[in-house]
């Protein structure tokens, strides 16, 4: 006979590199009795709970991380992590307690949010309220939401379970210790279109993103790139897809570029494009229809791209199926037809204007962050990871620091969220990030940022035996006046 949430426990710690557990009567009294004290989180805000989990999962390739909160308005301060999730695509599984089965009653106290109604609202694939009856039903419940989230496209599940139900008792079965596996989505529609337009332009380009980290296809994608010559833009969630001196990276793509670096890189990148092929490109802020309408008229596909609807006229061709089987077909019938590389085209105004930018030396505070990048660069041996909170200077991040290519000893260059841009991030994603591998963490954030996650610098003390490998760079951009400088 096992309690519930033993099992549970079980469960989580099958997918999760870190557990994260809000303190609070259900972590102390109930959960997590006998977990692994170097794998439990018990964060002092719930933000940096959740995105210490996000950032934990990135870094382990997308395996499922599991946070638990407390009941009522502990568990209600995880939304916007839920909404990044979703956005993003990030696999957490979120367990929130909630009140006795027999005192449920929505909207009747504070103690009793409907965490599953909310889930749904926010887009949530997989959404359960737990009662006692469903115990039986417990390892299928577990595995069905990390199934959900595992499926393309991936995101978070949410399941909300009765503090009494936590401790009930029952025979459970032994949790499978195989690894659960990213699901695979129905076979892909014809690739054949989309290859007879790319092998047709004068002048195309690949559009990369964050889809095609979670599937693993870094370098069939690098090799794809040297068989074609094509020029490159990739999204700024896989900063490292291609290494930044790389000669066919074309820019990362983010909203600020052009204001940075004080060149229009809507005319360098895309007026003379004539053909756009997205690999999981996800189209939130860092491009927009202006691109795709940009200069002359672009035959476009997308392979297993989050696509608004508004903008899929925009589109040729739109192939949602699974992305490594028709990257895969798409590679081996360019690889059979291809009878002349391409050359990527002349981008070098826009390089030019950041190598300039990182020479400049002032007070204001672009130059502070261009400082930092310099120093970071300086000391970059390829292992570095950077986790950053909102503000602009997550720009200058992206745009001026290197990478000598993502690997397996660099999974994950800058970590961020391109949907969410919630302040407070980034030292969560810094302490999931540092606690869940051996690299040297950068969390950097703004004091607007250090302020909403001013709490976590009590978990870092908590666990700082195990933050060696992190550092935490706080800006003040004299708005706030909270730390006095950098």
């Amino acid at each position: 006979m096992k309690r519930v949430e033993f099992y549970m426990q079980k469960f989580a710690y099958q997918t999760s590199q870190i557990v994260v557990a809000l303190p609070g009567r259900e972590s102390e009294e109930i959960i997590f009795e006998d977990f692994p004290a170097e794998r439990l989180v018990l964060p002092e805000d719930e933000n940096t709970g959740a995105y210490a989990a996000i950032a934990a999962t990135i870094v382990h390739k997308y395996s499922p991380h599991w946070v638990f909160y407390t009941l009522g308005p502990g568990g209600n301060n995880a939304t916007n992590a839920i909404d990044a999730c979703v956005g993003d695509k990030i696999p957490v599984i979120f367990v929130f307690a909630q009140t006795e089965e027999e005192r449920i009653h929505f909207g009747a106290t504070h103690q009793c949010a409907d965490h599953v109604s909310i889930a749904k609202a926010l887009g949530v694939k997989y959404a359960c309220q737990v009662f006692a009856a469903d115990v039986p039903l417990l390892p299928s419940i577990l595995r069905n939401a990390v199934s959900h989230a595992l499926t393309e496209p991936l995101g978070p599940a949410v399941l909300s379970i009765p503090i009494d139900v936590l401790a009930v008792e029952y025979d459970f079965p032994e949790v499978d210790e195989q690894p659960l596996q990213l699901a695979t989505p129905d076979d892909p529609m014809d690739v054949q279109p989309a290859v007879a337009a790319f092998l047709q332009a004068e002048n195309p380009i690949f559009l990369v993103g964050n889809q095609l980290l979670r599937d693993g296809l870094v370098n069939q994608f690098r090799a794809l790139v040297k068989l074609t010559g094509a020029g490159v833009v990739q999204a700024y969630d896989c900063v490292g897809v291609l290494p930044s001196d790389h000669p066919n990276l074309l820019y990362t793509a983010t909203s600020y570029a052009g204001g940075i670096s004080g060149v229009d890189v809507n005319d360098l990148v895309f007026e003379p494009t004539d053909c756009i092929i997205s690999f999981g490109f996800d189209w939130k802020d860092d491009l927009s229809n202006k691109h795709l309408r940009h200069g002359r008229r672009k035959i476009n596909w997308a392979f297993s791209a989050s696509i608004p609807d508004a903008e899929r006229g925009l589109f040729d061709g739109y192939i949602n199926g699974d992305l490594p089987t028709s990257f895969s077909t798409f590679f081996n019938t360019v690889s059979s037809r291809l009878t002349e590389k391409f050359n990527p085209h002349d981008v070098s105004a826009y390089w030019q204007a950041l190598k300039s930018l990182s020479s400049q030396a002032s007070e204001n505070v672009g130059v502070n962050i261009v400082g930092l990048c310099r120093a970071i660069n300086a000391q970059q041996d390829g292992s570095i990871i950077l986790a950053s909170d909102v503000g602009l200077f997550r720009h200058y991040l992206i745009m001026l620091t290197e990478t000598r290519g993502l690997d397996e000893n660099l999974p994950v260059q800058l970590i961020l969220s391109p949907y969410a841009s919630s302040f407070g991030t980034g030292i969560g994603y810094g302490i999931g990030a540092a606690l869940s591998c051996e690299n040297p963490v950068i969390a950097v954030c703004g004091d607007g940022g250090f302020n909403h996650a001013v709490g976590a610098l009590r978990t870092i003390a908590a666990k700082r035996e195990q933050l060696t490998n992190l550092v935490l760079i706080v800006f003040d951009n004299s708005e706030n006046f909270l730390i006095g400088g950098v």
